[in-house]
């Protein structure tokens, strides 16, 4: 009933240009890390390491794997979602997750030589929390915001709220 009426929010919703690529290109980023981490972690590019695969290295990579297979999983889930708050916590949770990513990385390094591996795999991380935090930053919140009314029902309701209102205290 609500569409016949035209108060449906998500027929109003709209997003910056580029999110819906930026959400594909994510999906697909962390299904793609997150199959090849649990299955192959002896050939993972996404853990800067040595020549040698040390064998509990492998099972901190498989349960990256798993944790970026759910973080896919719900990128998947939320394809085509017209919901700001469910799509701003998406955008939060991958640049928290990349920056995190980020972050362990460099206390790992601490005092290290850095290789060309290494500040490649800094680099792409911190460039990918670039997009997520625009992305975050331009949807915007819709919750606690004023909006358009599409009727002036509402408009006549407090036009006449304040008039009686005014005429009680004028009596």
């Amino acid at each position: 009933i609500s569409q016949l009426l035209g108060h449906n929010e998500h027929l109003y919703v709209k997003f910056p240009r580029g999110y819906w690529m930026w959400h594909l290109a994510m999906a697909l980023i962390f299904t793609f890390l997150g199959l090849n981490n649990l299955f192959f972690p002896e050939n993972s590019y996404d853990l800067p390491r040595g020549h040698e695969a040390v064998p509990r290295e492998d099972l901190a990579c498989r349960f990256y794997g798993c944790t970026s297979l759910a973080l896919a999983f719900l990128m998947w889930s939320f394809w085509g979602t017209m919901d700001k708050g469910v799509v701003r916590t998406l955008l939060l949770a991958t640049a928290v997750c990349h920056a995190l990513q980020v972050l362990a990385l460099v206390t790992s390094q601490w005092g290290a030589l850095l290789n060309w591996r290494t500040l490649t795999y800094l680099l792409v991380r911190s460039v990918l929390v670039l997009p997520n935090a625009y992305f975050y930053r331009n949807i915007g919140f819709c919750g606690l915001r004023m909006r358009k009314s599409t009727s002036f029902n509402n408009l006549r309701d407090c036009v006449y709220n304040s008039n009686s209102s005014s005429n009680s205290h004028g009596k």
